[in-house]
């Protein structure tokens, strides 16, 4: 009786791993690797095929074994497609942990279709007419290396994450992880701004956002302010030193809200009261809220990429790490650890002068 599962190899072109890597569904396999799988599974068929047909295989075999191979087992080769895709977000996701500073927008990998490249020939009427061209998109080509290898491993957050994809029944925090994933993938591999732009917003809220009373962009900033706050130098606001105002106070209280406004107009001049994780994700909003009314957020490519930079750096780490300690399956217990620290290591009092 046949199987209802086929077994798939997808090439990822232009990725070059230094080991066999396990995301996920998906095995990655270095270069090399498309021959030897086909020529086991041939010598373990009970049939031969016509010649024509292996020379096919071989063909494709032949410029498989060129880039890393995708293996993953499945019923379809569009699952096989959508498997791999997830596979490989976990790994940009990695790469922009491990080369913070490198344009991973640009400098990337992918399946065929996912990474955009062109060219374009023109001819300019007023000058002649002369021809031209211009090209644009990414540049695909990266190497992952066996400390990335062991960094992906070591990492709870992307650890939880590759968990979740080799799992059909998830929990609510897993499915929010991987349609997170999803769209931060979407918005590194997109180059116009605005898109890019709301892509990595709506991963931020499918992260960290909720219904609850009261508005939605103190909700999400004092939620990242707690997670990324002190990440750079390893003393976390209200952890590893005393807790801010911007914890302490609670959005979804009514009473409360009017204190973050006085507070958030105070830090326009005043540096001491100015938490920059927690304004950061105001500003983003408040973009994110032009684009959406005014049709554009109104910046360049360059400028929405440095916007979203702690996003990726900070953020992504932050929010996966505490999605894997978390046994509640509920955002609401993010917030119970925010009350939590304030409690413990308050606010210091600041002059309001």
């Amino acid at each position: 009786m046949a199987s209802d599962s086929h077994h798939y190899l997808l090439p990822v072109r232009k990725l070059e791993l230094t080991r066999e890597w396990r995301v996920g569904r998906v095995r990655f396999l270095p270069a090399g690797a498309a021959r030897p799988l086909i020529a086991q599974r041939r010598a373990g068929r009970a049939e031969p095929t016509p010649g024509w047909f292996d020379e096919r295989v071989d063909e494709l075999a032949e410029r498989f074994d060129e880039s890393t191979v995708a293996e993953v087992v499945c019923p379809k080769p569009d699952d096989a497609y959508e498997h791999v895709a997830d596979a490989l977000g976990v790994l940009r996701l990695l790469q922009h942990q491990q080369a913070p500073m490198v344009d991973t927008d640009w400098q990337t990998f992918g399946l065929p279709g996912q990474v955009s490249q062109w060219h374009v020939d023109f001819i300019d009427l007023e000058t002649g007419p002369g021809a031209g061209f211009f090209r644009g998109g990414a540049q695909p080509g990266w190497t992952f290396s066996d400390s990335d290898h062991a960094a992906l491993q070591a990492d709870a957050g992307l650890e939880f994450l590759s968990a979740a994809l080799r799992k059909d029944d998830r929990t609510r925090l897993e499915q929010r992880a991987i349609l997170a994933a999803r769209l931060l993938n979407t918005s590194i591999l997109e180059h116009d701004p605005d898109q890019k732009l709301l892509a990595a917003i709506m991963a931020l809220e499918v992260l960290l956002g909720d219904d609850a009373e009261g508005p939605q962009k103190f909700r999400l900033a004092r939620r990242h302010a707690f997670l990324t706050c002190g990440a750079i130098m390893d003393s976390m606001c209200g952890r590893g030193r005393p807790s801010c105002p911007y914890l302490a106070l609670d959005p979804t209280q009514k009473a409360q809200r009017a204190e973050i406004e006085a507070l958030l107009e105070r830090a326009r001049s005043d540096g001491r009261v100015r938490c920059s994780e927690y304004l950061d994700v105001i500003d983003l909003y408040n973009a994110r809220n032009r684009a959406v009314h005014d049709g554009t957020v109104g910046a360049d490519l360059k400028a929405v990429r440095n916007a979203l930079y702690s996003v990726y750096r900070w953020l992504v780490a932050g929010a996966l790490r505490w999605y894997a300690t978390c046994s509640d399956d509920d955002l609401h217990t993010l917030d119970e650890d925010i009350a939590r620290v304030v409690r413990e290591r308050p606010p210091e009092p600041t002059d309001s002068r």
